[in-house]
């Protein structure tokens, strides 16, 4: 009797990868989390606001706080300039 079993032959290219493929940025890890629940319903709740979804919105507010280089005292100060308010 012959076997029925079929072999699935796996074909390998040469693909050229584009220019940074391999930077951690451009690659989305799935996290699980545990976070209080009115957190989640303003999260969603501002989401809503501006037209995204929560873990869009939250995403980014976290590379925002995570990323971020400038000091309290340089965030401020471009603030008052944007509003131009004047200091001292």
């Amino acid at each position: 009797m012959k076997s029925t079993k079929r072999k699935n032959k796996i074909e390998y290219g040469n693909v050229e990868m584009p220019e940074g493929f391999d930077d951690p940025k451009n690659h989305k890890v799935r996290v699980t989390m545990w976070m209080d629940g009115d957190l989640l319903q303003e999260l969603k709740k501002r989401a809503g606001e501006v037209g995204a979804g929560y873990q869009t919105f939250a995403h980014k507010i976290l590379r925002d706080s995570v990323f971020e280089h400038e000091s309290f005292e340089e965030r401020i100060k471009r603030i008052e300039k944007a509003l131009k308010i004047k200091t001292g």
